[in-house]
């Protein structure tokens, strides 16, 4: 058994790459010792691609097929490109086009690795809604998801407070580490970046927890609360926060299942929030579900979406705004940083953002 399945159709693609290659120089210049040469380099760049592959661990949740992919477009067909460009045809235009095609190569990758994942984005989204009776302003922070808090982070929380908005919820994965001592101090360096920003909310500043949470028991919440955040509790509970608005939360498990039920509890707006988004799956009557968790895949291809979610929720709902079939809104936020572990650290496409919810009341 191959020990990370995604090497297979990362090197199969490749060398397929290769044979349209050489059918093209064949085709423009006639010259078989050309088309021979680069498909040996594109069989052999892909070899080390599925070199990476085979020493990468495996894990359930596909991120070493990022790392071999990322690896390949990023790393191996730059080189590819570079090397026909050098040794396989002397003719300037066959040089000059790989030469390009491997610029093109690098520059995505720098793009994807040290630009992107720091070209913080703030969006917002209007809703109109006759349950409330006032303007009421939420920001969405999901997914930290650090192991070195900084500048980003402390670029994140300050378009926050400069938003001033009347809720802020945070929906999971705000430290990832495994070592409990190195988690301890990033979340002191964290609070470290909050305090001079005043982190706070008229109606609350509320944090549930998620999958980065999950594995460090209670401790996380001592931490949390050090920093000023409400931690709400692993039940679903629901509290009023203001006379025409009723917030309820989710743990990691509630959020996580599918077949969740939740009842509203009067006639005013109704807001819900989680980790994982899987819960719109389920019986929620509300107005308005927030959550995060999909990092909207962190890569994303123009007219397709997220690659990868690790949602149950389709495609479509991982990222951004969706009208759901019960009336209520779905927003899934981007997510401000990065998975850790054996993820690549890229975002394409698919910009870090804070988000601002607008709930209004008809004009």
């Amino acid at each position: 058994m191959i020990p990370n399945p995604s090497i297979v159709p990362a090197f199969v693609a490749h060398v397929c790459l290769g044979l349209i290659v050489a059918f093209v120089l064949l085709a423009r210049f006639g010259n078989p010792l050309t088309a021979k040469r680069s498909v040996v380099l594109f069989v052999l760049t892909g070899l080390s691609s599925a070199a990476l592959g085979l020493l990468t661990a495996p894990d359930p949740n596909g991120f070493s097929t990022l790392l071999t992919w990322s690896w390949t477009l990023a790393v191996v067909l730059p080189a590819t490109a570079f090397a026909i460009a050098v040794r396989a045809n002397p003719k300037r235009g066959v040089q000059a086009s790989f030469l390009a095609i491997g610029l093109l190569g690098v520059a995505g990758a720098v793009y994807a690795f040290a630009y992107e994942p720091r070209n913080l984005e703030v969006t917002r989204h209007e809703v109109v809604s006759d349950r409330v009776g006032a303007p009421l302003r939420i920001a969405v922070i999901a997914d930290l998801q650090t192991d070195a808090p900084g500048d980003h982070e402390r670029a994140a929380l300050k378009a926050v407070m400069d938003a001033q908005p009347d809720l802020i919820v945070f929906v999971g994965d705000v430290i990832q580490h495994g070592d409990p001592r190195a988690y301890a101090d990033a979340w002191a360096t964290l609070r470290g970046i909050a305090e001079p920003l005043a982190l706070s909310a008229p109606l609350g500043v509320y944090l549930v927890e998620g999958d980065s949470e999950y594995p460090h028991g209670d401790d996380w919440i001592a931490h949390a609360e050090a920093m000023g955040l409400t931690v709400w509790p692993r039940e679903t509970t629901s509290r009023r926060i203001r006379d025409d608005v009723v917030l309820t939360g989710f743990g990691l498990r509630a959020s996580a299942s599918s077949e969740l039920e939740v009842q509203r509890p009067d006639e005013t707006l109704h807001v819900v929030f989680g980790h994982r988004p899987a819960f719109a799956l389920g019986n929620i009557d509300a107005d308005l579900l927030l959550a995060g968790h999909t990092h909207g895949g962190q890569v994303q291809l123009p007219g397709w979406g997220p690659i990868l979610t690790l949602s149950k929720v389709p495609r479509r709902w991982a990222s951004g705004r969706t009208e759901l079939p019960s009336g209520a809104t779905l927003l899934v936020s981007r997510g401000v940083g990065m998975e850790r572990a054996a993820a690549p650290r890229i975002r394409f496409w698919c910009k870090p953002e804070v988000m601002l919810v607008d709930v209004v009341p008809p004009t």
